[in-house]
Order: structure tokens, then C-alpha cells, then sequence
């Protein structure tokens, strides 16, 4: 008996050694930081390598270590305690969460305590996790949903969701103040439909059936009052997954800003056309009712001086040439007018034109002064450009008259025009693509100007020189020009400085003809 009694009980001590080592393997191999440490004391009395690499050192310098030797806190060993009694009594464990410095960099980790046995101060088997990844990917998470929270305040623009297998919605807490309700509600067509305005109720709730029958896009816009003040809403929104993934997924705006925006462009669209309207009746005026008596004065001066002559002195005569010099001004100044407002109000037909063969052509209309004065104009122009012939004409005679006039007594004028296709007019703040354009420059070596000057030239009746100057005109020319380059949806500058000439560069776009 005693020998078998031994010999079962060798068995049994080599069954619990066989344990202990498979136990002590897994613990050593685990891919778990794992260690076993005394509550009492706090030091370590086993770890496994993988706890160790965690800790950054070695196993063999970890054991008889307190958790602070490891870089965790005084009190952890007592938090974890703690918590393993809590899992005694509860049945679940409550992690503790603490952290390291390895490296220079902090890391977070989660520690989950288990006692060994049931005795209050028996060894705690503690599993360790790395969480700073996921701590930060959940920071990460947290700022993007503050920042999408933050950009749907400022658009006011709220987001929402329908799961067609379910039926269940999901408003964005900006949705729920668009329609002037309290985040956190229970959100449904019900809902939807309640916060809208009176007036609307009926199209919304239309529009909803029909979405829900036949699921596709969806548009609507509809009203709600907030306050006692109605805003306007705009929904759009898409049909997303199919079968039971299937869901609505939109946003909606608060769009009131932009309607209201709108209906004042639309007024002050109603503004300009009355007040070209009144031009167009300023024009007739002054083409009948101002011209009128201007001709009378004009033709009772000149019989005064035909007939009486000869009995008037010399006081009288300078007297009668300064009414029939204002007279001539007035008569300039009124066509000049005139010509301005048909800048401005006949219709803009645009065809293409041949650059050349127009300047060409109004070279040839200079042919007299240019022969008084010895002038020449030098062109350098090719391509074809897009515009109203009769204005963009017009434009070219402004320019190249007012070189061929701005010149030193004594000194031949010289202008000369530039012309070509190009990709490097200023683009449309809405459109970073460079439009292509007609450049056209138009320079001359004649008396110039300042450079603070060039910006006040364009004014109507804006003259750098007084009327007693050797150079005549009315002010209204360069005035002209602009309007026709604003109107071609162009660009006009000018550089200049005293003495040493000025240019002008227009620029007019050359994809008119396929405008809308």
C-alpha cells in the first residue's frame, strides 16, 4: 500500500510540475503584457517578455521592482487593489488606466488586476494594454466631429439620415436648430413635417411620400419660422446601398441670406434698368430740347456778326466771339454726351472682326493729320478678335487720337498698336482659369502724364489740361473707352510718366460669341 501510495502520489507531483511548466509557458509566451506583482509591497515578482519590451528593459532587471522602477505611478498598485476586490465582489474587471514614458514619449495603457486566489493579499496577475494608438485615433475622432460640428454652425447647413430597413432617422444637432427645435429629440417624418412652415406643411409632406415610394435624389425647399422670423430651408439628399443597406443620406441650409441676396440683386437689377431707362430719355433730351436753343444762339450770333460787323468796336466783337466759342463747347459737350449714353444703352451685337483690317482702316481715316504733322502709326496686329465692330472701332480711333494729339509742338507724333491671342488676361475671381482675350496696347512717345494721374483719366469730362491749352477735346473720350471695354467684359490700364509717353492695354475676351 505505501508503495502505491507513492507511486500515485509521484504521478501526481509530475502532473502538477507538467501544469505548472504549460502555465509558466503561456504566461512567458503570451502576447499579452502580463505580471504578477505582490499587493502588499508593489514589487514585481514575475513578467513576461512581452510586459518587459512594454516597460522598455529587461525581465531579469524587472523582478523585485516597484511599479515605480517601471515608470508607473505611486498609486497604481493600490488602484489595482482596489479594482481586483471590485472583481471579487462584481464578477467584471475595471481596467485602471495609467501611463509610461518610454523613449521620450508618453504612451496610455489600460491595466486589468486579477487576484491569484481568494486571499486578500495574495499576488495580483495584471494584464497590461497599450491603448495610446487608440487614444489618439479617438482624439483625432474627437477634434474632426468638433470641427464638423463647428463648420455646420457657421454654413448653417445641418445633416440627416433615413435607414429605409428600419425607418429610423438621424438628425445632426445643426438640423435640429435650422427648424428651431432642441437637439436630442426623437427624429421622424412627423417631426419633419411639424417644424415646417404652415403653408408648407402639405408640399413637404407630399415630397417625403414620394421619396419614400420611388427612393432617389431629393430636392426640396421649403419655410420655418424660428422667433417670429421665417427662414428659408434647401434640402437635398441621395439614395445610398441597396436592399437592406439602403439609406438616405442629405444635408439641408439655411438659405435665407442667399434668397434675400438674391431678391436685392433683382431689385437692383430693376434700378438699372429704370435708370437706363431715364439715360435713354436724358439722350432724347439732349438731342432735342438742349441742342434746340443751342442751334439759335449759335445762328442769331452768326447773323450778328454778318450783319453788324462793321458797328460793333472791339469790346463788343471779343464779347460776341466768347458767346460763339461757348456755344461751339456746349455743342461739343452735348454730342459727346450723347455719344456716351449710346455706349451705354445700344444693344451689343458681337461679331468677329479682323484686327487688322480695322486698324488699317482708321490709320487711313488719320491720313490728313498725319500728313500735317509728319506722324506715323506703326501696327504690329494679328488675329482675329470678338467684339461689337462699331464700338471696339470706336475705342481704337479714342486711343489712337489721343496719341497722335498729346505730342511736343516741333515733334512728329509716333504711336503704335499691338495686338494678339492670349492666355494671360486676369482671371475671373470665381474661375482660376485664365480666359483667353485680344490684347490690344496702343503707346505713343508723346508729352505723358504722372503715374498718379492715370487712375482719374477714365472720369468723364476729366482734363489734365485747362481749355486755353494748345490741346483740345472735351474730357469724354477716355470715359468712352472704358465703358466699351466694361461692357466687352474686358480690361483697360494705362501706364504713363511726364514726358516719356503713355500706354494703354486693353484686354477684351475673345470667347463672347459662345457666352450664354
Amino acid at each position: 500500500d505505501f508503495c502505491l501510495s507513492r507511486g500515485l502520489g509521484d504521478v501526481y507531483k509530475r502532473q502538477l510540475e507538467a501544469r505548472a511548466r504549460r502555465y509558466e509557458r503561456m504566461f512567458d509566451e503570451a502576447p499579452e503584457a502580463l505580471a504578477l506583482m505582490c499587493r502588499v509591497s508593489g514589487r514585481v515578482i514575475e513578467i513576461n517578455e512581452t510586459a518587459a519590451e512594454l516597460f522598455g528593459t529587461s525581465r531579469k532587471r524587472c523582478l523585485g521592482e516597484h511599479v515605480q522602477e517601471l515608470g508607473l505611478g505611486a498609486a497604481v498598485i493600490g488602484q489595482l487593489s482596489e479594482r481586483a476586490r471590485a472583481r471579487q465582489d462584481h464578477g467584471f474587471p475595471e481596467p485602471v488606466a495609467c501611463s509610461i514614458t518610454r523613449g521620450g514619449e508618453e504612451r496610455a495603457l489600460l491595466a486589468f488586476a486579477s487576484p491569484m486566489t481568494d486571499d486578500s493579499e495574495s499576488p495580483l496577475c495584471v494584464a497590461f494594454h497599450d491603448v495610446t494608438d487608440h487614444e489618439r485615433a479617438l482624439s483625432h475622432m474627437r477634434t474632426y466631429h468638433e470641427q464638423f460640428l463647428r463648420a455646420q454652425a457657421l454654413t448653417q447647413v445641418g445633416s440627416w439620415e433615413i435607414d429605409l430597413k428600419t425607418g429610423q432617422w438621424f438628425w445632426s444637432d445643426q438640423l435640429f436648430r435650422l427648424h428651431g427645435l432642441e437637439p436630442g429629440r426623437t427624429a421622424d417624418a412627423a417631426l419633419w413635417i411639424e417644424s415646417v412652415y404652415e403653408d408648407d406643411k402639405l408640399r413637404v409632406r407630399d415630397a417625403l411620400e414620394a421619396a419614400f415610394v420611388t427612393p432617389s435624389c431629393f430636392e426640396l425647399s421649403y419655410r420655418v419660422e424660428i422667433d417670429g422670423e421665417i427662414h428659408m430651408i434647401e434640402t437635398m439628399g441621395e439614395l445610398r446601398g441597396e436592399g437592406a443597406e439602403a439609406a438616405f443620406y442629405g444635408t439641408s441650409q439655411d438659405v435665407t441670406e442667399r434668397v434675400r441676396s438674391v431678391d436685392e440683386l433683382r431689385a437692383y437689377a430693376d434700378q438699372l434698368e429704370l435708370a437706363n431707362q431715364d439715360l435713354q430719355e436724358f439722350a432724347c433730351v439732349a438731342s432735342h430740347d438742349l441742342q434746340e436753343p443751342l442751334r439759335k444762339v449759335m445762328a442769331f450770333s452768326d447773323r450778328l456778326r454778318s450783319r453788324y460787323s462793321d458797328q460793333l468796336d472791339d469790346r463788343a466783337q471779343d464779347y460776341l466771339a466768347r458767346v460763339q466759342g461757348s456755344a461751339e463747347r456746349m455743342k461739343t459737350l452735348i454730342e459727346d454726351l450723347l455719344e456716351l449714353s449710346r455706349v451705354a444703352t445700344n444693344t451689343h451685337h458681337v461679331e468677329e472682326i479682323d484686327a487688322r483690317a480695322m486698324i488699317e482702316d482708321l490709320v487711313d481715316m488719320f491720313e490728313v493729320r498725319l500728313e500735317s504733322t509728319g506722324g506715323r502709326v506703326e501696327v504690329e496686329v494679328e488675329g482675329m478678335m470678338e467684339g461689337d465692330p462699331v464700338q471696339l472701332r470706336q475705342l481704337l480711333q479714342n486711343l489712337i487720337s489721343n496719341g497722335l494729339k498729346f505730342h511736343e509742338p516741333g515733334t512728329p507724333p509716333l504711336v503704335r498698336v499691338f495686338g494678339r491671342v492670349t492666355d494671360e488676361a486676369p482671371a475671373s475671381i470665381l474661375d482660376l482659369t485664365p480666359r483667353r482675350s485680344y490684347e490690344l496696347v496702343v503707346e505713343d512717345e508723346g508729352i505723358g502724364m504722372p503715374q498718379e494721374m492715370c487712375g482719374c483719366i477714365f472720369e468723364p469730362f476729366k482734363r489734365l489740361h485747362g481749355r486755353s491749352s494748345k490741346y483740345d477735346g472735351s474730357g469724354i473720350g477716355l470715359a468712352i473707352c472704358r465703358k466699351i471695354v466694361e461692357r466687352h467684359g474686358g480690361e483697360i490700364r494705362v501706364d504713363s510718366a511726364k514726358g516719356l509717353g503713355t500706354r494703354f492695354t486693353v484686354h477684351v475676351p475673345i470667347d463672347l460669341l459662345s457666352a450664354p
